[in-house]
């Protein structure tokens, strides 16, 4: 997971780059099978807390935003069940 990296600056409202390669493939698949392929960041989200477990997510500085929170749960998931 080479894009698994800290921001220091938080902009508000950031959008995390989306992931590709292997890594897309494997979310791809895991969003195919809960029905949530063309769902929004909050139904993606509560798909992958039912399979890493529900917890808290906040961003240093606040200003954190849905997708962000998409982006580290699905990095949570490859790093437990990725190939």
């Amino acid at each position: 997971m080479k894009n698994a990296t800290l921001i220091c600056d938080v902009r508000p409202n950031h959008q995390p780059p989306m992931l590709g390669g292997n890594e897309k493939a494997i979310l791809d698949e895991f969003y195919a099978r809960y029905g949530v392929t063309d769902k929004g960041p909050e139904e993606k989200n509560k798909a992958l807390m039912k399979t890493i477990q529900a917890r808290s997510f906040f961003a240093f500085g606040g200003g954190e935003t849905t997708e962000m929170e998409l982006r580290a749960n699905e990095r949570i998931y490859l790093l437990r069940h990725g190939h």
